[in-house]
């Protein structure tokens, strides 16, 4: 019984990772309040998982946090921006881009494709930024490559992103408070604990 408790137990690691999860997802949402502040949180947060699993963690999880939304911020901002604009742009013209879709069915596929472009690149972006230190041209273009060099996982992180972070408030909203405190958290837990294999490929490599 006494070894149920043990610092260095299973079950006191497992709870530690829920105090994590939760903590980080609401850093994440406080820091996110500003909307253009997004990226910048995204990259704190997946910083924070990867500083957990490795020997770099001091054990301050807030300190972590706000040092690395800090030091991230211009770069994150700038990515997170673009990303923004492309939604507004697309949010604006979708009752012309519908239409024309609708007039010319052909357009479906290039549409679709650009659409999947976009959202595997979108999940390697912030894991990146957050685990290598490179400019925000070769975030992008890495983020681009990685994903299609690694495209298994790619889809993979794309559905677990969309199943846990869009489906889920939506077909189980009567869960949605729980959602709110642990959905970010644990869409980036999952996502840092797939990437960490895929990045071990890269991080000698230079333009890394």
């Amino acid at each position: 019984m006494n070894n149920l408790f043990d610092i260095n137990g299973g079950f006191y690691g497992f709870l530690m990772k829920i105090y994590q999860l939760i903590l980080l997802t609401i850093l994440w949402t406080l820091t996110s309040l500003p909307l253009v502040t997004i990226g910048a949180s995204n990259t704190a947060l997946y910083a924070c998982w990867f500083r957990i699993f490795s020997v770099k963690f001091d054990g301050h999880l807030v300190r972590t946090y706000f040092k690395i939304f800090r030091s991230n911020f211009k770069k994150a901002t700038v990515i997170w921006s673009a990303f923004l604009a492309l939604l507004l742009l697309t949010s604006l013209f979708y009752p012309l881009l519908a239409q024309l879709v609708k007039t010319l069915p052909i357009l479906v596929a290039p549409f679709v494709l650009l659409l999947a472009l976009v959202a595997l690149t979108y999940v390697y972006l912030w894991p990146l930024l957050a685990h290598f230190d490179n400019t925000v041209k070769g975030t992008l273009k890495n983020a681009f490559f990685i994903s299609f060099a690694n495209m298994a996982v790619s889809i993979i992180l794309v559905v677990l992103n969309f199943a846990l972070l869009v489906a889920f408030p939506i077909y189980l909203f009567k869960f949605i408070i729980i959602w709110l405190f642990t959905g970010q958290g644990l869409a980036s837990l999952l996502t840092v604990l797939i990437l960490r294999q895929v990045f071990k490929k890269y991080e000698k490599k230079e333009d890394l």
